[in-house]
């Protein structure tokens, strides 16, 4: 029944568009999107990332590639990876935003882009109140319209658009009654670079 209806709300969110490839332009489009939302809403912390030179991308790209699974405690994870098969990509934008708001004042001590890419790393890793987490992210107005317009209005040059990562895709030893081979690839690639070195046994 679990599969049956996580399957339901894939098919009808792959529908509405819910879910944005992040590969090539796409991908660009989702890193400049949320590089403009910082701007839009946390102020402070922006003008603190121009003044260190710390580009969005030194922690958005391992964030969005790995759906935040390496960054954030396992209980606040569960949760990110169920409002996502419900809101899709949008749910990376709030986590986002909510990891950097939780952490502001931390952020706001630091002293040079080093210091504040540790002290990141380091309060996302541990954030134990998980309800008051994702209070914070779901405290952002969000709307899908204006998600669009605003990636709609950045221009993406060949220069910018990152190749597709090579993935070493398991090879499975009997065919799954329950999922087809197909979506194996698609968990495959949400699994960090290390627990990838060998092929999974089911």
């Amino acid at each position: 029944e679990v599969y049956f209806a996580a399957d339901a709300i894939l098919r009808r969110t792959r529908s509405d568009k819910w879910f944005m490839s992040l590969v090539g332009t796409n991908f660009v489009k989702v890193g400049q999107t949320f590089n403009d939302l910082i701007r839009q809403h946390l102020q402070k912390t922006y003008a603190q990332m121009v003044a260190f030179d710390i580009a969005h991308t030194t922690f958005s790209t391992r964030w969005f590639e790995q759906l935040f699974v390496t960054s954030v405690p396992y209980p606040v994870f569960l949760r990110v990876l169920d409002a996502f098969l419900n809101e899709g990509t949008k749910i990376l934008y709030r986590i986002g935003l909510a990891l950097l708001k939780f952490h502001e004042k931390a952020l706001w001590t630091c002293q040079d882009a080093g210091d504040w890419g540790e002290t990141l790393n380091l309060l996302a890793s541990n954030v134990t109140s998980v309800d008051s987490f994702m209070k914070v992210a779901f405290s952002f107005p969000l709307r899908r319209h204006k998600l669009a317009a605003i990636a709609e209005k950045i221009p993406v040059s060949d220069t910018e658009i990152r190749p597709m990562n090579v993935f070493y895709l398991p090879k499975l030893e009997k065919p799954s009654a329950i999922i087809p081979e197909e979506m194996f690839e698609d968990i495959w690639n949400w699994l960090p670079k290390r627990h990838r070195i060998r092929d999974p046994k089911l």
